[in-house]
């Protein structure tokens, strides 16, 4: 494992500012886990920021063309933090929390990987083409902070990807017409088919007959999913 070499002052500073921009990103996050150990919190908060620059690179819009180029970059400094090289306080953080913590760098890479499906303005036919993406950027997620928390029971990894999927579908259910904004569409294509929905209904926010039993039927699908990861909650 390599070594980091930055003094315990820095790194007890970049752990703070991962903590302070966590706050002011997202403070609902930032709350829910202000009851764990000390040393677990600041891990979370390091990964969490990570993940937040990966979200926020293609959801802002900021950079255009050049987001991809700065999904791969982020790629590039997650290798030198985890090496013991990072580069600022979020870098030094990170790489102190995947030298302390045995969290598999794959799952920090799925996420951009994720990110980059959003960049590339994927569509899914199929919701095990879905669940691929679910899983890149929330189950990778979830894999890692399981390795924060510790756990005795190999089925909580199960658990945890199943978390993750559950979660990302509750977003997509309730935020459809804000991606139809955007030009993201995630609903699987067989199944509005099969319902009778069509891209034009939703981007017109027309509430048919047919969308109402879509909705109802997979809402109810999703709270199946939930109530089967809620038992990750008991590892």
């Amino acid at each position: 494992m390599p070594t980091i070499t930055a003094t315990p002052e820095q790194i007890s500073r970049a752990y703070k500012v991962v903590a302070e921009s966590t706050k002011a990103a997202s403070s609902n996050f930032y709350y829910a886990f202000v009851t764990l150990p000390p040393d677990k919190r600041k891990a979370v908060y390091a990964g969490y920021s990570f993940c937040r620059m990966a979200d926020d690179i293609v959801d802002n819009g900021e950079l255009g063309d050049q987001a991809g180029e700065a999904l791969n970059s982020l790629k590039t400094k997650l290798a030198e933090a985890y090496a013991g090289k990072g580069v600022g306080d979020m870098w030094l953080a990170l790489g102190h929390t995947l030298n302390k913590y045995p969290i598999n760098v794959q799952h920090l890479l799925d996420v951009v990987d994720g990110c980059q499906m959003d960049l590339d303005g994927a569509t899914y036919e199929t919701f095990d083409d879905l669940k691929k993406y679910c899983k890149r950027v929330a189950s990778a997620t979830g894999l890692a902070l399981i390795e924060v928390f510790g756990y005795d029971d190999k089925r909580a990894v199960d658990y945890a990807v199943d978390l993750g999927i559950a979660l990302q579908l509750t977003n997509i259910l309730r935020d459809i017409t804000e991606d139809l904004e955007i030009g993201r569409v995630y609903l699987p294509a067989n199944e509005l088919a099969e319902y009778g929905v069509s891209i034009e209904d939703i981007r017109s926010k027309k509430v048919t007959p047919e969308f109402t039993r879509f909705m109802n039927s997979k809402s109810s699908e999703r709270v199946n999913i939930s109530d089967q990861a809620c038992v990750y909650f008991r590892y």
